[in-house]
C-alpha cells in the first residue's frame, strides 16, 4: 500500500512538472515575437504573393497583406530579424 502511495505522488509531481515546464516554453516564445504594421505599395493578388514570399524569406513567422489597405502585418522574432531587412528585401523584389 505504501508502495502504491509513494508511486502516485511521484506521478503527479512528474506531471505538475512537466505542465510548468510546457507554460513556460509557451510563454517565452510569444514574449519573443513582436507584431508590426506598415505600408508596401502592390496592385494585385500576384503582388500579395510575391510580398508576403519575400518576407516570410527574410525570417517573418507570419505576414499577411491587405489588397485594399496596402498594409502589411508581419510577426517575427526581433532576435534574428528586423524591419530593415524586411524593406530592403521588399525593394529588391
Amino acid at each position: 500500500m505504501k508502495t502504491v502511495k509513494l508511486f502516485v505522488i511521484t506521478f503527479f509531481a512528474v506531471i505538475i512538472c512537466v505542465n510548468a515546464s510546457a507554460q513556460t516554453k509557451d510563454q517565452q516564445k510569444t514574449a519573443s515575437t513582436k507584431t508590426e504594421t506598415f505600408k508596401v505599395w502592390g496592385v494585385c493578388e500576384m503582388c500579395k504573393t510575391r510580398i508576403e514570399k519575400a518576407v516570410k524569406a527574410t525570417g517573418a513567422t507570419s505576414a499577411d497583406w491587405n489588397t485594399e489597405t496596402k498594409m502589411l502585418t508581419v510577426a517575427f522574432n526581433p532576435a534574428k530579424t528586423n524591419l530593415d531587412a524586411f524593406g530592403k528585401k521588399l525593394a529588391s523584389v
